[in-house]
């Protein structure tokens, strides 16, 4: 969608270009799509490429984890110190056996008796053993997911809402779908939709590296609107998370 958008920009722009017609309506249009549109649909496009990325990292670490089921770290622990435990004091049971049988030269059959207990204590501890190094592998491939899955998404989409946040709140103005008040809330200091495009039209509004607009070194879109602008490009966030997800699940059912 991003990229027809960017390819639908930079074909209008081309025909205005080699178009005979001309004057302020068209510089401001050209301005609006080169200097504020396009850039805006590019900063949003190299967000969505992030989240992209980062959902296949998620993807590859969650695959390492599936075949465990659901980990609980706390339980895991509970679990893991109640087998140790266990093992340790079958351990010592053994090592204590093993010392009677020694000293018991005038009891007889009680040294075979510890020893026939011993064979069976060497079974629970092997499979003691085993059930500690699986759930020290559990806990180890959850602290694996842990690491590689650190840091993804952070401000993915607080960003991917600012890069469109002031752009969508100008074109809501232009095509008159948002409604200026006399309380602050609108665009400007009481810029009007002409008034606007004159700016434009002089190349006097600019867009700053994190997408906000400006003209003469003020903030074109108001705090107010800005966070209605923000919850916008929110919504429009999710919405390409969801996007990208579905069309992953679709790769992993080919």
């Amino acid at each position: 969608m991003l990229d027809a958008t960017v390819s639908a920009c930079a074909q209008l722009r081309e025909v205005m270009a080699g178009g005979e017609l001309s004057g302020k309506g068209y510089s401001a249009v050209d301005t609006l799509f080169a200097q504020i549109v396009q850039p805006s649909v590019a900063d949003a496009q190299g967000e969505v490429d992030a989240i992209e990325v980062d959902l296949e990292k998620y993807t590859q670490a969650d695959s390492f984890v599936a075949g465990f089921g659901v980990l609980k770290e706390d339980e895991l622990n509970i679990q893991l110190r109640a087998t140790r435990a266990q093992r340790d004091a079958t351990e010592r049971q053994i090592e204590a056996n093993r010392t009677a049988a020694a000293a018991s030269s005038t009891i007889p059959g009680l040294a075979p008796a510890l020893e026939a207990g011993n064979a069976q204590l060497e079974l629970v501890l092997a499979q003691l053993d085993a059930t500690v190094r699986d759930l020290e592998g559990r806990l180890q491939a959850l602290h694996d997911f842990a690491a590689r899955t650190a840091g993804l998404f952070v401000d993915r989409l607080a960003n991917l809402a600012a890069a469109t946040g002031d752009t969508v709140s100008l074109l809501e103005q232009l095509t008159g779908s948002l409604i200026l008040g006399s309380v602050g809330t609108g665009l400007g200091a009481g810029l009007t939709r002409q008034a606007i495009l004159d700016q434009l039209a002089g190349n006097k509004i600019a867009r700053d590296a994190e997408g906000r607009l400006k003209y003469g070194g003020r903030f074109l879109v108001r705090a107010i609107v800005k966070k209605v602008a923000l919850w916008v490009g929110i919504v429009f966030a999710f919405c390409v998370v969801l996007l990208v997800l579905t069309k992953l699940g679709m790769s992993d059912t080919r």
